[in-house]
């Protein structure tokens, strides 16, 4: 019977053999583990994992080349090929080292690098001190085939105003990230996710914006289900903004932002400004109840109160909501209702400070 991948990786002890045997040849090569992956992977998709590249990486490093082990079942499941079972072939002192080894290689195997290339594909490079940034824009086009998320930012330099767009693909080997003619590809699965490859791009965009107030600031998310893998990654509990920098909890600054959340209830928009330091929050929906716009109105109070957020339009298609909704709540901040249009308005503030007095107060 001709040889196919199929049987030469299969799960039987020559399957398993011949797998290893492969990763010891990758290993002679000088390729890194997350190297040899990818090699095997071109072969067959699900052969390995990083973790048992990783370990048998680890043995032959202390010079135990063999391939062969004993009593292993599952060659997936790095519980099945570990050091606990083989105590009968090492020592203590040959598994404390391989374990070391394994710790050594599983570190640099599992990081995310830093983006490749990135001085040939960064459309960043020509932003300085002196770049005024007018507008900025976030886009997931999650419904199209790949999927991708589009940067795109329009900027004045000494003068001269120019626009850029960087677009980051989610493709079936790896994540493309593409700027006008330049083309950067991350390959492997395993390792680049493109929302984390987008989260670097806007490291590298908010360092080059130092703090500096971008006039508008828009994400918009496509998605129209319940999972906006954009939204959830830069905004959801498991995974907020200071994921992308622990250092600083603000990711941007703008006069205005704006919010295109798809299925996202306007609350959420405006409990997400917060993570911003903004002007103006611009959020855009279908349609708007009466008590979903109170609840954003008593958000909006809430948020407003104690930051630099003094203004808050709703844009609607469809709405059931009338001014003297509104009017037994507070005096300190205006609602004007339109046909497609609902504007909170601050009329005056308090800081911090005076509003701990008056808690103190009422306490």
């Amino acid at each position: 019977m001709a040889a196919t991948v199929e049987n030469f990786f299969d799960n039987t002890d020559t399957g398993r053999k011949n797998l290893r045997t492969c990763i010891l040849y990758e290993y002679l090569r000088g390729c890194t583990p997350r190297e040899a992956l990818l090699e095997l992977k071109k072969a067959k998709s699900d052969c390995s994992s990083i973790e048992e590249v990783v370990y048998w990486f680890a043995r032959f490093d202390i010079g135990k080349y063999s391939p062969l082990l004993e009593n292993i079942e599952n060659v997936h499941d790095y519980n099945a090929y570990g050091p606990q079972h083989e105590s009968h072939q090492l020592n203590q002192d040959e598994l404390k080292k391989i374990n070391e080894k394994r710790e050594d290689f599983l570190k640099t195997a599992t990081e995310r690098p830093d983006r490749v290339n990135k001085d040939e594909v960064n459309f960043f490079k020509d932003l300085n001190e002196h770049t005024e940034f007018k507008e900025i824009e976030i886009r997931a086009n999650t419904q199209s085939r790949p999927k991708y998320i589009s940067i795109a930012m329009e900027c004045k330099t000494e003068g001269k105003t120019h626009t850029a767009m960087s677009e980051i693909y989610d493709c079936n080997n790896g994540v493309v990230l593409r700027c006008a003619r330049n083309t950067c590809f991350f390959e492997g699965k395993d390792f680049y996710n493109y929302l984390g490859v987008t989260v670097e791009e806007l490291k590298t965009l908010r360092s080059k914006c130092n703090n500096k107030r971008i006039t508008k600031l828009t994400f918009q998310f496509d998605e129209k289900n319940q999972s906006c893998e954009l939204y959830n990654y830069l905004f959801g509990k498991a995974r907020n903004p200071i994921s992308i920098d622990e250092n600083h909890q603000i990711l941007f600054k703008a006069t205005e932002l704006c919010l295109r959340n798809g299925n996202k209830p306007v609350t959420k928009s405006i409990e997400v400004s917060k993570m911003f330091d903004c002007k103006t929050l611009i959020i855009q929906e279908e349609q708007l109840s009466k008590e979903e716009a109170n609840r954003a109105f008593q958000e909006f109070g809430e948020r407003s109160q104690d930051t630099n957020m003094r203004e808050c339009q709703i844009h609607v298609k469809s709405h059931g909501v009338q001014e003297d909704d509104f009017k037994q709540y507070s005096r300190e901040i205006t609602v004007s209702v339109d046909t497609d249009l609902i504007t909170f308005k601050r009329n005056s503030s308090r800081s911090p400070s005076a509003k701990q007095a008056q808690e103190k107060m009422d306490h």
